[in-house]
C-alpha cells in the first residue's frame, strides 16, 4: 500500500526487491489490481472450505492531511480504511487500539503485534495487515492414536511431543538426491493444503532451506504422486514476532526507512506543508497451531499406539526431527504461511 504514487528510487527498489519487474504488465495500477483479484479469489474459495481472514487498516494521526486519492486507493484495492488516532497526546491508547484490532481480526491468536516502544508521539501513520487461517483436515488424525514419544531437535537432544498418526492415500515423494521427503495433507474442501518438507538425512534441515526457491519448490511439488503413506506428525504451535526492518534492508529496501531519501509524497495532500513520511520500522507476528482436527482447534491425547500396516508398498513419513511446513492455496499455488518446526515439545 505504500507503493501508491511513490517516486524514483523507492519504486525502483520495491520493483527489484519484490521482483515486480518480472511481471509482464507492471504499472502500479496493474500490480495493485493483480493483488486485489488474488485476494478476492483466495477468500472466495476459503468461504467454501476453510476460514481465511485477511484485514488491512490504516491508522493515521489526526493532525495529518492524508491525500483523499490515497485513501480511496487503499480502500478500493486493499479494503484498508483510514482510522484517525491521536498519536501525539494518546500514544498508549493508540497502541492499544491497533493491537486490539489485530487481536480481534485473528480471534485472539495474534496479540501485541506492535511492541510497547513501536508507537511514539512522533508516529504519523501505521499500516496494518492481519491474516488468520483455520482449516479442518480432509482426513483427520484420530486422537485415540496420539501418543507421547521423543522428538530430536538436534544431535544428542530429545524432548517429549504428542505424536499424531494416520495412514491413507496422500501426495508424497521421497527425493533421495535432494535429501528430503515431501508430503501434502489436504484440508477439507481441497482448496488449501499443508506441505511438509522432512530431511531424509538426520538434522540436515538447513541444507533443504538453502535449496528452497520457487523453482525447486515447483520441482518438488511436481514429483509428488498419490500413494499409501503412514504419517507421524507432532502436534505443534508456532508463534514468532520480529522486526522486518533489518530483513528488508538485507533485501535492498532501504530508502523507505530513510528520513532523507523516502519519497511517500503521494500519501499526503499536496502543498499541506507536511515535512514528509518515512517508515521507522516494520513488525511481523505470526501464529499457527496444528493438531488432530486441523489447524487451530482443541484436542486431548492418549498414550495408545497405532498398529503399523504390513503393506510392503506403504511409505512412511515420520516427523521426529525438525521440518519445514507451508500452507498454500492449491489452484493458485499461493503460499499463505511458511515456517520451520524445530521444537514442538510439550
Amino acid at each position: 500500500m505504500d507503493r501508491f504514487q511513490d517516486h524514483g528510487v523507492l519504486q525502483s527498489e520495491e520493483d527489484q526487491v519484490f521482483e515486480f519487474e518480472s511481471i509482464k504488465e507492471k504499472t502500479s495500477s496493474q500490480i495493485h489490481m493483480f493483488f486485489s483479484k488474488l485476494n478476492d479469489r483466495l477468500y472466495r474459495k476459503a468461504n467454501k472450505s476453510a476460514q481465511l481472514v485477511a484485514a488491512n487498516r490504516l491508522f493515521g494521526d489526526k493532525s495529518v492531511a492524508f491525500n483523499p486519492s490515497y485513501q480511496e486507493f487503499s480502500e478500493r484495492y486493499y479494503g484498508a480504511k483510514l482510522l484517525p488516532l491521536n498519536f501525539a497526546d494518546k500514544t498508549n491508547e493508540s497502541l492499544f487500539t491497533i493491537n486490539n484490532w489485530v487481536a480481534e481480526k485473528t480471534e485472539g491468536k495474534v496479540k501485541n503485534v506492535i511492541p510497547p516502544d513501536g508507537i511514539t508521539p512522533e508516529t504519523q501513520l501505521v499500516i496494518v495487515n492481519a491474516i488468520f487461517f483455520k482449516g479442518l483436515w480432509k482426513q483427520k488424525f484420530d486422537e485415540y492414536y496420539t501418543y507421547l514419544t521423543d522428538f530430536h531437535p538436534a544431535l544428542g537432544r530429545s524432548c517429549n511431543v504428542s505424536m499424531m498418526e494416520k495412514k491413507g492415500r496422500f501426495r508424497h515423494a521421497r527425493l533421495e538426491s535432494e535429501g528430503l521427503q515431501i508430503l501434502e495433507l489436504p484440508y477439507h474442501g481441497d482448496a488449501f493444503s499443508i506441505i511438509l518438507l522432512l530431511p531424509t538425512r538426520r538434522y540436515q534441515l538447513a541444507e533443504i532451506e538453502a535449496r528452497m526457491s520457487p523453482d525447486s519448490m515447483n520441482r518438488w511439488l511436481k514429483a509428488m504422486r498419490e500413494q499409501q503413506v503412514f504419517v507421524s506428525l507432532p502436534r505443534f504451535k508456532l508463534e514468532d514476532s520480529f522486526s522486518l526492518k533489518e530483513h528488508l534492508h538485507d533485501l535492498g529496501l532501504i530508502d523507505i526507512f530513510s528520513a532523507q531519501h523516502a519519497d511517500l509524497s503521494g500519501m499526503i495532500v499536496p502543498d499541506s506543508n507536511h515535512r514528509g513520511l518515512y517508515a521507522s520500522d516494520a513488525y511481523h507476528k505470526a501464529f499457527i497451531e496444528v493438531n488432530e482436527a486441523g489447524s487451530e482447534a482443541g484436542a486431548a491425547s492418549a498414550i495408545v499406539f497405532l498398529a503399523r500396516s504390513s503393506q510392503p508398498n506403504m511409505e512412511e513419513f515420520h516427523a521426529d526431527q525438525p521440518f519445514v511446513m507451508l500452507i498454500r492455496e492449491v489452484a493458485l499455488n499461493s503460499v499463505l504461511f511458511l515456517g520451520r518446526v524445530t521444537q514442538p515439545c510439550n
